[in-house]
Order: structure tokens, then sequence, then C-alpha cells
């Protein structure tokens, strides 16, 4: 496995990070930065990859207008962020309130605080991932969202304070 050779980390989304972690009680010892940058070998149209490294051709992270627009001085950023949990009861925890935040805020989820999806478990068993610019369930997830969750951001938006908003749903 290679980097990507164009894509960096988003200041904001490793600001997140941060605050994520401060979020959560006994956050140091419990949480890990599972990455953000993706490697060579991660999906095409993958939101680890940035604007620069991606396919073209209108797939999944490149068709929505906040994804494709607007974007000058942000191609190179990735908009992903991955949390890992090394407690189960944490990932089921925190993907139901991401699952609420999404279904309380709808689309606002998506235009204001710049998240376009997510991905962890509610049962420790299957994958849940949910799509906040339709605001419906997601299929076709691996495995490993069962240990850690899975952040896509609006790519036009990875700048954006909004993004630090997320932290208060790990808020305890």
């Amino acid at each position: 496995m290679t980097n990507l050779p164009n894509t960096i980390n988003s200041p904001t989304v490793l600001r997140l990070f941060d605050a994520i972690q401060l979020a959560i009680p006994n956050g140091n010892k419990r949480l890990e930065f599972g990455g953000s940058v993706g490697q060579t070998d991660e999906q095409p149209h993958s939101y680890h990859r940035s604007w620069d490294d991606i396919v073209h051709d209108n797939g999944y992270s490149v068709h929505y207008y906040g994804d494709k627009h607007r974007l000058r001085g942000l191609t190179r950023y990735s908009c992903a962020l991955d949390l890992t949990f090394p407690n189960a009861d944490d990932m089921v925890k925190y993907t139901a309130r991401l699952h609420h935040l999404a279904i309380t805020h709808g689309g606002k989820l998506y235009w204001k605080y710049g998240v376009r999806e997510f991905a962890g478990t509610l049962d420790n068993r299957t994958t849940f991932g949910y799509d906040t610019t339709r605001g419906v369930r997601t299929f076709g997830w691996d495995d490993t969202h069962l240990f850690h969750i899975h952040v896509s951001f609006n790519r036009r938006l990875i700048t954006s304070r909004n993004i630090l908003r997320l932290a208060d749903a790990f808020r305890d």
C-alpha cells in the first residue's frame, strides 16, 4: 500500500478528532484515530481520497453538489474520519447518537454540519450506514465498521468550523 500522492488531512477534521476525544470521558485512553487519508488500494470513490486523487466519473463521492462545486483551495483534502473504539458498547452508543442526530436534523446534518454519511453498528453484529443527503440507511459497508465509525464530509465544507459541532454527539 502506498499513500495517495495528492491527498492530505484537513486541519478541521484533525481538530474534530481532538474535540471528540475531549468530549468522551477518558477519551484519551478509549478513542483512537483510525485515519483520514486513504491508501491507493482504497475504493476509487472513497471520501478518504481527495478530489485530486479520486475518479471523476460521477460516482459515489463526486455527484452531490457539495462534492463538486466551489472547491477552490479544497481539492487536496481527504473528507473522511475513522474513529476506532476498543469498546463494543461505545460503537453502538455513538453510532446510535449519530443516527439520532441525522434523523432529527435531516438535511441540515449535510448542508450545515458537513456530514455526508456515516457507518458503524447499532447491535455489534451488523454494519449500519446512513446517507444524510437522502435520509436513508445504506448498505454495502464491510465488517470493519463493526470496530470503527466512519464519517464522510461534504467536500465543499471540509474546512468549515461547522464540522466541529459533530463533537457534541460524543459528549456525555
